[in-house]
């Protein structure tokens, strides 16, 4: 059957009145789901709030936004990496800008995005490791006291897309892992020589498609977990050279973390009811996963980010709430609380007495909880 030119507009308008119905049913479902399982949960006293006194901005220009909140290890402060490069330096408790360590020359015409950064322990200090979505500037390091980055030489696919999309600590002293838009993963080592560039180490991982997320865990060895949109997770063994096991998820995974168990990795995947996922590596793939989240229209995407300490999960969203889940008992999460409006929130980072969270727009703020014994 064909559509005139006239019936367009009230097609197209039929088309989104069964879209909206279509996720108005899933979340009327999904909430139904999450009731029934709530009967059987325990009554739970935690509790989240915002410290109005501890808030903080910083303004970005032509469209700029926070790409990650990294801890810094020497000082109670963090470093805020911007998409655009700009490098910011903030007290964490209580919140208060420092300084800014870097500004870009020319951000908007260089089309350099950063993609992700961790901060490596070297004999000359921490360095700053970032990871750019380009050709020219594939990977740099900047040492933290004089912040001068340089380009790092990493090895690439050149008959594949350009540009390392994740990088991690490595629990080694400098070492950090990086993965590409390549499909390719790189171990990397700082000598004892200030100055020397890290000696790059192709890792025989097989994805086939770009990294989204890197993470070093212990379990009974040093190990690997490696990440990619290919919806495969693979975790490489230092020790025997080669992957010991691999799982596939059933979407897209955005990011690894720890657990309170070394054995398990809580993954962070693209799904509007269950955006999480703790896997158990001594059980793949026998072992089902345990999945839990809460309704969104929308994915959560890579640039969104939680964080666990111990066995608790606090997560973002996008309407600018913090969740604070139990992995001890997923039926619903623990606690929330509104930090931002309806801004996004980008990031939330775990410390040892409360919460940061990051919107999209560049402001911060403590988040202070409770939790029963």
């Amino acid at each position: 059957m064909s559509i005139s030119s006239d019936d367009v507009p009230e097609a197209q308008a039929n088309q989104r009145s069964q879209t909206s119905g279509i996720h108005e049913e899933e979340a009327s479902r999904f909430q139904s789901q999450q009731a029934k399982r709530a009967v059987t949960a325990p009554l739970s006293y935690a509790r989240l709030a915002v410290a109005n006194s501890s808030r903080l901005r910083i303004r970005y220009r032509n469209s700029d936004k926070p790409r990650r909140v990294l801890r810094n290890p020497t000082t109670p402060t963090h470093l805020v990496v911007s998409a655009h490069g700009f490098i910011d330096h903030v007290y964490s408790s209580p919140l208060a800008y420092r300084k800014s360590l870097y500004e870009p020359g020319n951000p908007l015409l260089a089309n350099d995005l950063v993609e992700d950064c961790c901060l490596v322990q070297a004999s000359s200090g921490p360095i700053l490791i970032s990871a750019h979505g380009t050709q020219d500037r594939q990977l740099s390091a900047a040492l933290l006291h004089d912040m001068k980055p340089r380009t790092l030489n990493r090895p690439w696919d050149r008959s594949r897309r350009a540009g390392a999309s994740a990088v991690t600590t490595m629990l080694h002293p400098g070492m950090f892992a990086s993965g590409g838009h390549d499909h390719r993963v790189h171990l990397w080592s700082f000598d004892d020589e200030p100055g020397h560039p890290p000696v790059a180490e192709q890792l025989s991982i097989r994805h086939t498609s770009v990294i989204h997320s890197l993470l070093s865990i212990r379990d009974t060895s040093h190990k690997l977990v490696s990440v990619g949109a290919d919806c495969s997770t693979h975790l490489w063994d230092l020790a025997s050279q080669r992957v010991v096991h691999s799982l596939k998820t059933s979407n897209t995974p955005y990011h690894a973390h720890k657990t309170d168990s070394p054995f398990c990795t809580l993954l962070e995947v693209a799904h509007r009811e269950f955006q999480f996922e703790v896997r158990d590596h001594r059980m793949i793939p026998e072992h089902p996963a345990q999945r839990f989240g809460v309704y969104t229209p929308e994915f959560h995407g890579r640039f969104m980010k939680g964080d666990t300490r111990s066995h608790f999960l606090a997560s973002g969203s996008r309407t600018g709430d913090v969740r604070l889940w139990d992995l001890r008992n997923t039926n619903s999460y623990l606690a929330s609380v509104s930090c931002f409006g309806n801004d996004k929130v980008v990031q939330v980072i775990a410390e040892e007495s409360h919460y940061v969270a990051c919107s999209e727009k560049g402001d911060f703020c403590t988040i202070d909880y409770s939790i029963p014994n």
